[in-house]
């Protein structure tokens, strides 16, 4: 149970990562909105 509650946030950083690596001008207007509405 916690194994795999671990693998799954481990999975939805790494795809944090790719978006911030790919596209940081999108990703960081998009997070700003986010946190800010």
């Amino acid at each position: 149970m916690i194994y795999n509650f671990n693998i799954k946030m481990l999975y939805l950083f790494l795809i944090l990562l790719l978006l911030i690596f790919t596209s940081p001008g999108k990703f960081t207007s998009d997070f700003l909105v986010i946190t800010h509405s």
